[in-house]
């Protein structure tokens, strides 16, 4: 009796160790496409069948995965807009059209 209790309580643990690791690997790279699969699929419903949770808790959860997600989105975005590459096509843009400006305001007088 005592086994089966630890075999159930190392796989209540188990399963709780792949959910917080899954969440922790959000922010990594290189495993994030396989987390955002995992709580997608059958394996974070199964996982958190095994580790005890609620529905409710499931659905908690997962909206937190989903904001994480979002936020993270949103930081790409930004980090794009700062990283003054737009800004600098912007600024070759007006450049040139600055230069095209002045070369077809140049008099005959001004050529030597």
């Amino acid at each position: 009796m005592l086994n089966e209790r630890e075999n159930i309580m190392g796989l209540k643990g188990l399963a709780e160790g792949i959910i917080l690791q899954s969440m922790e690997d959000l922010w990594a790279k290189d495993h994030k496409e396989d987390c955002i699969a995992f709580f997608k699929g059958k394996g974070f419903t199964d996982c958190a069948e095994m580790a005890g949770m609620t529905t409710s808790d499931q659905i908690k959860l997962l909206n937190l995965v989903k904001s994480i997600i979002e936020n993270q989105r949103e930081k790409r975005k930004l980090k794009f807009k700062s990283s003054g590459q737009p800004m600098r096509r912007q600024e070759l843009r007006k450049e040139t059209a600055n230069s095209i400006t002045r070369l077809s305001t140049v008099t005959p007088s001004m050529h030597l």
